[in-house]
């Protein structure tokens, strides 16, 4: 039993990481010219900007590269893509991978115009090693790391964005929440005795899982609040789109 994550705010602080990364990287940014394949200069197809901050074609193939990669996948909480077989299939996981950027972005781009909290290099090393352990090896994950483009220094600086955001995240939104007992009543009697049924699985005592049912109430909670600041976000955000 766990919070369901599949909205695009329950995603936010896992795509994080990566999207930081994808928004912060170099890329070689130049308009399609004649003149500049006739210079042999490497061109980046600008596909969205975001308040005056340009998102590229090479930002977005990456993303989608590190969502389809099984490794990276966990890393990166991944999207909601949609996973069909027809013909649109490619374009409509652009559009989303998209989306899921241009909304990182716009969370970013808010959350930097306050105090930042204080991320500590020792909480950021911290991170990183925790997402070193979910590899087999750490030889695993430095190859895993040099696939997809991302230096030591540019992942530390990923993992200190993701920490402010979530800090962000902690004071405007979690910290805020209460959980009625009444809410967690109806979760038991109406979701968790059906499930368990479902399941052909006795059904635990209320007080046995309690707590469980109120982190699970919580962050939809936080999901939820998260979606409305998003919309609103986009709402007062100048987005222009170039892809399609």
């Amino acid at each position: 039993m766990r919070a369901q994550t599949t909205s695009r705010g329950g995603v936010l602080l896992a795509l994080a990481v990566v999207t930081s990364a994808m928004l912060c990287a170099p890329a070689a940014l130049a308009f399609e010219s004649d003149e500049n394949e006739k210079k042999g200069q490497v061109i980046d197809r600008i596909v969205a900007v975001v308040n005056g901050e340009v998102v590229t074609l090479g930002q977005l193939q990456r993303a989608l590269s590190v969502y389809e990669s099984n490794r990276l996948a966990g890393l990166a909480g991944g999207c909601d893509l949609t996973n069909s077989s027809d013909a649109t299939d490619g374009e409509r996981r652009e559009m989303e991978t998209l989306d899921c950027l241009i909304d990182s972005l716009l969370v970013f781009q808010y959350v930097r115009r306050f105090p930042q909290v204080d991320v500590t290099s020792s909480a950021i090393s911290a991170e990183f090693q925790d997402l070193a352990a979910t590899f087999p090896s750490r030889e695993e994950f430095e190859a895993e790391m040099q696939r997809w483009g991302f230096s030591n220094s540019t992942l530390r600086r990923a993992l200190e964005r993701q920490l402010i955001v979530e800090g962000y995240i902690e004071t405007r939104f979690r910290e805020f929440v209460d959980i009625s007992q009444q809410r967690i009543t109806e979760y038991y009697e109406e979701i968790l005795t059906a499930e368990m049924q479902r399941l052909g699985e006795p059904l635990p005592a209320m007080e046995s899982v309690s707590d469980l049912i109120t982190a699970v109430l919580r962050e939809e909670e936080v999901n939820r609040r998260i979606d409305e600041w998003i919309v609103e976000l986009r709402d007062r955000a100048d987005v222009l789109r170039y892809l399609w």
